[in-house]
């Protein structure tokens, strides 16, 4: 992958920053400053390998605020809530909670729409497929007792 090489440099001369990246899904992890700066040196690497990170595309994810000097210098939207990581709710309790819930709801729709399918077999495929390991992801992913209203909207659903 064309980034591999930059993820793995970039960590040296930003030690209190951590990179965790999958596929093009890049994540920077650390004190707020430091994750900018390092930020700041990733657009520069990407750059002259032609890619561009899109603001629009980013999240800053800080449980704590973020200094006012930090805040007026960048666009980024900042949530202190919580965010997803590759389709796993990460954040303050309620925050979880609440993202698994609406994905199990979701899956109601799903069921009411592949309930007026005339092919029961292609139906199944699609929720065995489809829905099913998304919402086993979840399940596997987040902490039991955060994802118990979830589960039990799943399980009305599946009735």
């Amino acid at each position: 992958m064309a980034i591999h090489p930059t993820l793995l440099k970039l960590p040296t001369g930003y030690p209190n920053v951590q990179i965790l990246a999958y596929l093009d899904d890049v994540f920077v992890l650390g004190p707020p400053g430091s994750v900018l700066s390092a930020l700041k040196s990733l657009r520069a690497h990407f750059s002259t390998l032609h890619l561009e990170i899109s603001d629009s595309k980013c999240e800053i994810f800080s449980p704590n605020s973020v200094p006012s000097e930090i805040r007026s210098t960048i666009t980024i939207p900042i949530t202190h809530d919580g965010t997803l990581i590759l389709g796993i709710p990460i954040g303050i309790h309620r925050y979880v909670e609440e993202t698994c819930c609406e994905f199990a709801s979701k899956g109601v729709n799903l069921c009411d729409k592949l309930c007026q399918l005339h092919d029961i077999q292609s139906a199944m495929l699609l929720l065995k497929f489809c829905h099913i390991p998304r919402i086993n992801h979840l399940a596997r992913s987040v902490a039991p007792c955060l994802f118990r209203l979830a589960a039990e909207l799943h399980d009305l659903q599946s009735r």
